[in-house]
């Protein structure tokens, strides 16, 4: 199974991003939990061992650069998300009738605020 980012309208994941890091949820640490739990709006979303958020949704202060890889501080909440364009995409998916309409989701790289 290839490591997708659980937040809503993100289709990052490991095999398409290379340039990104992927970071497990604070499943020992219950206060953090919760706060990136509300921070990404998913309804009935349980994570597992397995979830990871990218790092897109991480400000650039969040993490401690090392020789080979981003690593997130203890303190990191993620912070930047699209969820406006999420409204607007389910908004045009549930008004569509015989038409499809193709919506942009993230691409690898870009970052909304």
């Amino acid at each position: 199974m290839v490591k997708s980012c659980a937040v809503y309208n993100c289709t990052n994941n490991v095999k398409k991003c290379k340039g990104l890091s992927f970071h497990h949820f604070p499943l020992a640490d219950k206060r953090r939990l919760r706060e990136w739990l509300v921070k990404i709006r998913r309804e009935e979303f349980a994570p597992t061992v397995h979830s990871v958020i990218c790092s897109q949704h991480f400000e650039p202060s969040c993490f401690w650069n090392s020789a080979n890889k981003r690593l997130l501080k203890p303190s990191a909440i993620p912070t930047i998300f699209n969820f406006q364009f999420s409204r607007i995409a389910k908004k045009e998916r549930k008004n569509a009738t015989t038409s499809k309409k193709t919506i942009c989701s993230y691409r690898c790289g870009e970052r909304f605020v």
